[in-house]
């Protein structure tokens, strides 16, 4: 066998690898701030995009809330669950809801007005759940 020329360690005198001492690595980002406010973000850049381009791309506000969106799913803060029912929510409904709706061939005031609330509140609504249901540190209250 190959020796590195690093010796190896015989005594077992440190702590165990995830000992209770060490703090729990909880992914990056390392706030659950991040995610969130990426997310709830892509609201104004989408209100301010709109006016920029008379509403003919949405590609920057979309690629601000795909950020939020891998940054929530690569962060250690929620469940596997929960990460997914917020992508739902976040993303993928109102995605939807914005294709419909420019397809749709008769587009009324009213039902206008419905889409582009329900466009505006969906990412608020799902960063505000996510907040609520994050992993919290053991010695904090609820």
């Amino acid at each position: 066998m190959k020796s590195t020329g690093i010796p190896a360690r015989d005594d077992h005198s440190g702590s165990a690898v995830g000992a209770a001492d060490e703090p729990r690595r909880t992914g990056w980002p390392h706030s659950p701030l991040t995610p969130l406010v990426t997310l709830a973000a892509s609201v104004p850049v989408a209100l301010v995009n709109e006016l920029f381009t008379h509403g003919e791309s949405a590609l920057v506000a979309t690629v601000v809330r795909f950020v939020g969106i891998v940054m929530l799913c690569t962060s250690g803060w929620w469940a596997g669950t929960h990460k997914a029912i917020g992508t739902l929510i976040a993303f993928v409904l109102p995605a939807v809801i914005a294709v419909t709706a420019s397809h749709a061939a008769d587009i009324g005031a009213a039902t206008l007005i419905v889409v582009n609330v329900l466009l505006t509140t969906l990412p608020l609504v799902a960063c505000r759940w996510l907040w609520r249901v994050r992993r919290r540190p053991a010695d904090a209250t609820r």
